[in-house]
Formats: structure tokens, C-alpha cells, sequence
């Protein structure tokens, strides 16, 4: 076993499964999509429909915080 060094309680040492389990199609297919899953598909639609992207406004400061307005 390992140990967290803040903490000093000890990781449980787990053996991963092998590539072959974990990656079937049947498996994959138990992740749920998150509020973001669409971005690849949305990022090559507007790729393919050459799409314009501007950006009206940007008020970041310097700790990243602020408003930003994109337009597409």
C-alpha cells in the first residue's frame, strides 16, 4: 500500500482490468454523456459550415473573472 502524504491513510492498491474488458463496445456504452458531450459535434458542424466566431465582449481581470459575449 501507498500512503497519502497530507493525510498519511494508506491507498488501497487495486489491479486494473485488462484493455480488453474495459474497452468492448458493450461496456463503453454504459457512460452517460455530461453536459459538454456535444462540443466535438458542435465544434466539426461549425467547422464544416465555416462558421464565424467573434467576440463582442471581453471583461476578464486579471484572476479570470469577468463577462464574455461570443458570437456565432
Amino acid at each position: 500500500m501507498t500512503t497519502n502524504t497530507k493525510s498519511k491513510k494508506p491507498y488501497p492498491q487495486v489491479a486494473l482490468r485488462p484493455a480488453e474488458e474495459v474497452m468492448r463496445l458493450s461496456r463503453m456504452g454504459a457512460f452517460f454523456p455530461t453536459r459538454l458531450s456535444f462540443s466535438r459535434t458542435m465544434i466539426r458542424f461549425l467547422a464544416d459550415q465555416k462558421a464565424t466566431i467573434m467576440r463582442p465582449l471581453w471583461e476578464i481581470d486579471e484572476e479570470g473573472f469577468g463577462r464574455a459575449i461570443y458570437s456565432v
